[in-house]
């Protein structure tokens, strides 16, 4: 990924889910919760100036050719205070965390955990919410992927019972 004259505060931006998705045709009786549950993964971004901008990220230095590693997490209730990597810091301007590693040559440990039913009925029969904790007050709230199936004037009310997290 290259970023040519492109400010810090506009890399991004994930947006909680729409109370407007609360409803039976889309995602059922609370917002579907896929924009919560975003992980970027960026292994070898590159950034360049060729407009005189200086707002770019605090580790990117002018003039560098360097790849940099980082994740971008969606700002997500009640989760990001429990990662356990303490590079991370909120981008208000992004909705979200900014995650790099410790150092470029390491690793930031976030990751998806992503489940679904293989039941045969996966898309009729709903199993939200499904609830994601540990002992420690960590607890994400999960609900299925949204109806995107159309039957001219209404949507199907399929929903594939796959969860994020």
């Amino acid at each position: 990924m290259n970023f040519t004259n492109v400010a810090y505060d506009a890399i991004l931006f994930i947006y909680d889910p729409p109370a407007e998705w609360a409803n039976v045709t889309d995602c059922g009786e609370f917002p579907c919760t896929a924009p919560f549950n975003t992980v970027f993964n960026f292994i070898a971004a590159t950034f360049a100036v060729t407009d005189g901008s200086t707002a770019l990220p605090s580790f990117w230095t002018e003039g560098s050719t360097e790849k940099y590693k980082f994740q971008v997490v969606a700002d997500a209730p009640n989760v990001p205070e429990h990662y356990t990597t303490s590079t991370c810091e909120k981008v208000e301007n992004w909705n979200a965390w900014f995650c790099p590693p410790v150092n470029q040559t390491s690793k930031t440990k976030i990751g998806m955990l992503q489940f679904e039913s293989l039941d045969g009925d996966t898309e009729d029969r709903s199993v939200q919410p499904v609830i994601i904790s540990t002992e420690d007050g960590f607890e994400n709230k999960l609900n299925s992927m949204m109806d995107h199936e159309w039957d001219g004037f209404y949507t199907g009310q399929h929903r594939l019972s796959r969860f994020n997290s």
